[in-house]
């Protein structure tokens, strides 16, 4: 649950709808507006319409139209509220969003699916690249006594990244394994090959992969990652159909990438320095963390960490196209490639 607290910085940032659509306007045209039609850089606002018109092929369009708030009857500011709860490092499941926004559990399911879409569509679009490892593991490993099948709530899934210069995952995607790259319950070599396919630049040089459970030549940091994804699914979800599984696996790392960009600067800027945080100044909406002098204890890194994820699934929702609620719940669409099921209900 969200405490009194941690919604201050909220109240304080987004105060009214106006602040809300002001920092969209600033996530969706960094450099002004520009026609979704013809590019063109001057509009008119029709304040009756709530849209925009441009001067010069006259398309109207408004500010939701085409990020995935469009034809949505929620606020922008329960949306807002909705992005940053998610930001958190635990992230927040629907039963609690429901309780704070005031909305049905329908409602509140929704929204989180829908980001969730948002953030698995980037992810697919983002390739891995520089030194790429990968490594298959089991997910939602129990105590049992035979290898050679999967247990309840098991699955295979391919843990693969780019390695930063720590040696750390700087940009991590776990991805289910479809059982045509199974055998029983060992991964085969198709698994890998597959995830190498469909998320590594085909221009990454220094690729390498394991298959093998028993294998020397494991990543621990890749299977201590898939670990803690599945340590933070438990905790917050408690269980989580396969259906649904990939979007929480991509909401996982998503947070997991943008934390490791917050921890990497720390280290380059040292404690006692000045961290200047980009602002929506064009919007003329304010943030409380510019400017400001910090040292990187855990608690502010954190604090940081959310603030940046919440910027960044802004920027990312504020482009990307909304998912019918229809097509989140029926449609369920195996890529034969990837090997991963996506859009499909719990």
């Amino acid at each position: 649950m969200c405490g009194v607290l941690e919604l201050d910085p909220f109240k304080l940032q987004f105060p009214t709808e106006q602040a809300c659509m002001e920092a969209l306007f600033c996530a969706r045209w960094p450099d002004g507006f520009r026609c979704p039609k013809c590019g063109c850089a001057r509009a008119y606002v029709l304040r009756k319409r709530k849209s925009y018109q441009c001067a010069v092929c006259r398309y109207q369009c408004s500010l939701t139209a085409g990020t995935i708030f469009e034809r949505s009857r929620t606020p922008l500011r329960k949306w807002f509220l909705a992005m940053m709860l998610v930001a958190r490092p635990n992230g927040i499941r629907a039963t609690a969003l429901r309780e704070i926004l005031g909305v049905t559990y329908k409602t509140a399911w929704t929204m989180l699916m829908k980001i969730r879409t948002a953030i698995s569509r980037d992810s697919d679009r983002q390739w891995l690249t520089g030194t790429v490892r990968m490594n298959t593991a089991i997910f939602g490993t129990k105590a049992r006594s035979t290898l050679s099948n999967l247990g309840v709530g098991e699955r295979h899934v391919v843990a693969g990244a780019s390695m930063g210069e720590n040696g750390e995952a700087a940009q991590l995607k776990i991805k289910l394994v479809d059982k045509r790259h199974t055998d029983g319950g060992r991964p085969l070599p198709a698994s890998i090959q597959a995830f190498q396919q469909a998320h590594v630049d085909p221009s990454a040089e220094d690729v390498h992969g394991v298959y093998k459970r028993f294998s020397r030549e494991r990543y621990h940091s890749l299977l201590s990652k898939v670990k803690e994804a599945q340590q933070w699914l438990y905790k917050t979800y408690i269980a989580v159909g396969v259906k649904h599984l990939q979007k929480y696996l991509d909401e996982f790392c998503f947070r997991s990438n943008e934390q490791y960009q917050v921890q990497y600067q720390v280290l380059k800027v040292g404690e006692n320095s000045v961290k200047a945080i980009p602002d929506c100044s064009k919007s003329g909406v304010q943030t409380e963390l510019q400017d400001r002098t910090w040292n990187p204890r855990k608690r502010d890194v954190e604090r940081e960490g959310s603030h940046l994820v919440f910027q960044s699934l802004l920027k990312l929702c504020a482009r990307e196209t909304a998912v019918p609620y229809r097509e989140i719940v029926c449609s369920q669409t195996v890529n034969p490639v990837i090997g991963t099921i996506r859009g499909s209900a719990a």
